[in-house]
């Protein structure tokens, strides 16, 4: 079955174990395999993102745009972990997806992944770079930052478990970098 978003990885590799369950008789297979079962449910799964934040936000300020060799932070606020159940091809399914790493396209040819983020707090003066996810673009232009998040997905089914991982979109922004330049004149007498 193809996947109807392309936007959407899904990773098919399942870590199964089998615990004996006691409504199966002995030697009998379920009718539908619980792990393709699971596939199909976590394929289903919405995953809510709250949105990639740029910190400062180049969109608030007198420019409309970041300067060339200033750190711009990223920042996904967590979106919590998700325990749900979903019915595919007659089991149920139980399900819990773990938030993971976050991928940064910064739409110059840089991509970095980020364990954490944290929102611009300002430090020891003006300009420092993130401690976790940041970036500084060299040239002027126009960008578009894209986000992905990587989940960390593990269910049960009919007396089986598994994990997979899941990557869904968590957010694009448009970035327009400018050059800023300082004049220094006398002043005034």
């Amino acid at each position: 079955m193809a996947n109807p978003d392309p936007a959407v990885t899904t990773s098919c590799l399942y870590a199964v174990s089998r615990t004996t369950d006691p409504d199966t008789p002995a030697g009998s297979a379920p009718a539908v395999d619980p792990a393709e079962a699971a596939r199909r449910a976590v394929a289903t799964l919405t995953l809510t993102e709250p949105g990639l934040l740029l910190d400062p936000d180049p969109a608030v300020n007198e420019w409309g745009a970041t300067a060339v060799g200033f750190h711009t932070w990223f920042h996904a606020p967590d979106p919590g972990v998700l325990h749900t159940s979903v019915t595919a091809d007659g089991l149920t399914v139980e399900i819990t997806a773990s938030p993971g790493l976050l991928t940064v396209d910064t739409g110059d040819g840089r991509r970095q992944a980020c364990r954490r983020t944290v929102p611009y707090r300002n430090p020891d003066g003006v300009n420092a770079p993130s401690p976790y996810c940041g970036h500084a673009w060299e040239h002027t232009g126009e960008y578009t930052v894209t986000a992905t998040r990587t989940w960390n997905v593990s269910w049960t089914a009919a007396g089986r478990s598994g994990t997979d991982t899941v990557t869904r979109p968590a957010g694009t922004r448009a970035v327009t970098v400018i050059e800023l330049v300082s004049v220094l004149t006398e002043p005034d007498p």
